[in-house]
């Protein structure tokens, strides 16, 4: 049952992969983006830090539109250790993003869940990013505050 259950999971996420395979474009004035991928990866590495032993699929999906965008990202366990074939976080992402001339502003809520994890709390993120265009590069600086579960901040 919990098989069946993971599987149908991975399948809705993954069903839009059918139909834009391809990473959404940053924006297409009057028409909405869709895209989705699925990454394999030999391990779930976040920050620096590595949170699994081994192999994992990581899906996601996800849709904009006037710089308005939601996405769905999960990470899918393969390697034999704990929460084997099951999800073991799940995240959720609204996010918005503005230019002014080579500035760009990107606030993002991201929150985060750990299904099949015992004892992990949920939490969540409010997220800005500053852009600053150079030519062929770009500057940029991004601070994350957990709003959710943790007291502190990510610059």
């Amino acid at each position: 049952m919990r098989l069946r259950a993971t599987l149908l999971m991975l399948a809705t996420v993954l069903a839009p992969a059918c139909a834009a395979a391809q990473e959404p474009p940053a924006r297409w004035p009057g028409r909405p983006a869709f895209g989705a991928s699925l990454d394999y990866c030999s391990r779930y590495v976040w920050r620096g830090m590595a949170f699994s032993g081994g192999s994992v699929l990581q899906p996601s999906a996800a849709v904009g539109y006037a710089g308005f965008s939601a996405s769905l990202w999960g990470n899918f366990v393969l390697a034999d250790e704990a929460n084997r074939h099951q999800f073991n976080e799940v995240d959720f992402t609204l996010a918005y993003e503005a230019g002014w001339g080579d500035f760009t502003l990107s606030p993002a809520v991201q929150v985060y869940t750990f299904p099949n994890q015992q004892g992990v709390p949920d939490t969540g993120e409010i997220a800005v990013t500053l852009t600053y265009a150079l030519g062929n590069f770009s500057l940029f600086t991004s601070q994350y505050v957990d709003f959710m579960e943790y007291d502190g901040a990510y610059f």
